[in-house]
């Protein structure tokens, strides 16, 4: 079974869409084994949860839309990919708006730098130390990551 990690404190950033305009807060929260990626709609009323599923794509034009029952989130692919490069299996995103801050193409700048986010392995589950980058196309052999562990 593969290793799953989690983050090790709440984080938050905030900033404005890039398509909406719309000023959105993005936070951060640790999830135990096998939750996945998952985003909370907090400006909802009813505070859906939208895992970041397949089955929820409805739109790929110039960004990644998600629609679980009407809740939408929209140009959530550079979220998702920062959790990747981070391999982020397990984490909640609490968001206030439909569409997450930009940031250029470096949503992974925004969440590492948001107050000390640190990679550990999800409940109960051992540390490992190095992550394979090379299919992402990224060097990270020079970078300090005092994140994970």
């Amino acid at each position: 079974m593969a290793q799953q990690h989690t983050i090790k404190q709440k984080a938050s950033i905030s900033g404005i869409g890039l398509h909406t305009g719309q000023e959105v807060t993005l936070t951060f929260l640790p999830a135990p084994i096998n939750h996945g990626i998952c985003f909370k709609r907090i400006d909802l009323e009813s505070q859906p949860i939208i895992e970041a599923d397949v089955k929820y794509v409805t739109q790929t034009d110039r960004g990644t839309t998600l629609d679980k029952k009407g809740a939408k989130l929209q140009t959530i692919e550079h979220v998702l990919a920062a959790c990747t490069a981070l391999e982020i299996d397990n984490i909640l995103i609490e968001i206030n708006a439909e569409e997450p801050k930009q940031q250029g193409s470096s949503a992974s700048g925004s969440l590492v730098s948001a107050s000390s986010v640190f990679a550990k392995p999800a409940a109960s589950m051992t540390t490992t130390t190095s992550a394979d980058t090379t299919s992402l196309g990224l060097d990270l052999s020079n970078l300090s990551l005092p994140w994970l562990l």
